[in-house]
């Protein structure tokens, strides 16, 4: 048994920081427009707190002030001038090693714990932001400590310090706040189905409304004036059909009802979880079909098995879907990037939900054998 956990514990590590490490040295490293954008905020910002968010708000209203400390984290990374690149480079490598450890806490939990490393580390979507100089994947980072820290600890302190770090990180921080409400929501009645099915049905009466009333709100342009640049910005996209940013192939005609408002938001849910696409390279389809296929089927198959599980599990299981539909929900109203990177944080949680399933594939395999005998 001991030499069994041994060789466990290699692969855990071996494989991830193996991968990890090759990227770093076959690589370079990578920059966008944000990347610019975020360098030129923090040579103009100040250190003082309030005067860096009136900067901030000046510069992109309420959407700059939630970029507080990813321009901070530039502000601290550009003391090293034209080598600010190393300071991502080891914020990324003290997350991803941190995220392999963090993920070693299921192992209570989840008998298969060990292949939630393997899935990430496959996972080129997910992989690749690991060396890019923006704060996406340390804001993925943030987003696994707070949801882990929900479904196994649950301190509330914790949960505050993370929500302020997450909400003042980057805009989908917000997201943050609306994972936890619905997660006191349905903690309350994880032992009973009937009131959770309930719970379900309510969230999706609730997402309903919701997405009817910005629809309306999209169309007939009315919003309150505080938020009205960041406003204008976002549906300045649907007016121009825009299902995936920056790919005109996924484009719809030009809205001219509430209707049409609505389907472009039901597009952007489903597309949020699509894997291919015409522009993307051969080989990346072809990974990507490897990758996201199993890990969709397993989630599913969890899913389906739901009342099998134990409450611990049923609480993680839980915590990952309303992770993985908040995030969706609040992109499919605002956007969805050209390369998907909104997704980077729902990718883990992806990646449990499938590892989860494997002990129902024993369990349906153990019983076999019972009745057998």
């Amino acid at each position: 048994m001991n030499k069994y956990l041994k060789y466990t514990n290699l692969f855990y590590y071996l494989l991830p920081v193996g991968i990890f490490i090759s990227i770093l040295i076959f690589t370079d490293t990578k920059s966008s427009t944000d990347t610019i954008r975020f360098i030129q905020w923090a040579n103009e910002m100040k250190i003082n707190p309030l005067s860096a968010l009136s900067y901030l708000f000046q510069e992109r209203g309420i959407d700059g002030v939630m970029f507080y400390f990813s321009v901070l984290y530039f502000k601290i990374s550009l003391i090293l001038n034209d080598n600010f690149k190393y300071f991502f480079i080891l914020l990324n490598s003290i997350c991803f090693i941190s995220i392999i450890h963090l993920i070693k806490k299921l192992s209570f939990k989840i008998k298969y714990y060990y292949l939630i490393p393997f899935f990430i580390s496959i996972n080129y979507d997910y992989i690749i932001w690991t060396n890019y100089l923006l704060t996406d994947f340390f804001f993925s980072f943030l987003c696994l400590l707070f949801i882990l820290n929900l479904s196994l600890n649950n301190l509330k302190y914790i949960n505050i310090l993370l929500i302020l770090l997450l909400v003042f990180t980057r805009p989908p921080g917000i997201v943050s706040v609306l994972i936890y409400l619905q997660y006191i929501t349905f903690i309350k009645v994880l032992g009973n189905t009937i009131s959770l099915k309930k719970n379900f049905f309510y969230l999706v009466i609730i997402y309903s409304v919701i997405t009817i009333l910005i629809s309306f709100s999209l169309f007939y342009n009315v919003f309150p004036e505080i938020f009205y640049d960041t406003f204008q910005y976002h549906r300045s996209y649907y007016f121009e059909g825009v299902i995936i940013n920056d790919r005109p192939h996924t484009y719809v005609e030009v809205p001219k009802n509430i209707f049409d408002i609505i389907k472009i938001i039901l597009l952007r849910f489903i597309s949020f979880f699509i894997f291919y696409d015409e522009l993307f390279s051969i080989k990346h389809n072809i990974l990507n079909f490897l990758v996201f296929i199993p890990l969709y089927l397993l989630s599913l198959y969890t899913l389906f098995k739901f009342s099998a599980y134990e409450i611990d599990q049923k609480k993680i299981i839980v915590t990952m879907i309303i992770t993985i539909i908040s995030f969706c929900f609040f992109h499919s109203i605002l956007l969805i990037d050209y390369d998907w990177r909104y997704r980077v944080p729902c990718l883990i949680p992806i990646s449990i939900l499938a590892v989860m399933a494997f002990e129902k594939f024993n369990f349906s395999k153990q019983n076999l054998i019972n009745q057998e005998g």
